[in-house]
């Protein structure tokens, strides 16, 4: 939330409709993952998770529940979940630039969790409106 005269400002998350409809577009921009791109998940996940109990989080277990539906009895939902309440905005743009993390799927983790912290929610939703003018990345 930022201070807008004198009133905190509230920062929500556009419908999942806008990012079906405006994330293609920006499609240049994300490369295919690189071959080291689970691990580079796996490093992300165990700097947020540290301090979850269970077993450690693994980049291909984080990659396979980022792509599907939040489920509360999978544990690398869970670690998800987990992630999410700390990462940063640098971060989400490895995941969706070097780790091929569809932005759609972080956008309805964030949902479904209700997580909405300001930066990510600004990250997430410049994917959702249309470019004024597409350069090349």
């Amino acid at each position: 939330m930022r201070r807008r005269h004198g009133h905190l400002e509230r920062v929500a998350l556009h419908a999942p409709d806008a990012f079906a409809e405006h994330t293609r577009l920006y499609s240049h921009c994300f490369a295919a993952p690189l071959p080291e791109g689970e691990a580079i998940v796996r490093r992300i996940a165990r700097k947020h998770c540290s301090g979850m109990a269970g077993p450690r989080p693994t980049g291909t277990g984080i990659l396979a529940a980022l792509s599907r539906p939040p489920d509360a009895n999978c544990v690398d939902s869970r670690a998800v979940s987990w992630m999410l309440s700390t990462i940063q905005p640098h971060e989400c743009a490895i995941l969706v630039t070097c780790c091929g993390v569809r932005v759609e799927d972080l956008a309805r983790h964030v949902r479904v969790r209700g997580q909405q912290r300001p930066a990510i929610v600004r990250f997430l939703n410049q994917f959702a409106i249309a470019p004024q003018r597409v350069e090349p990345c």
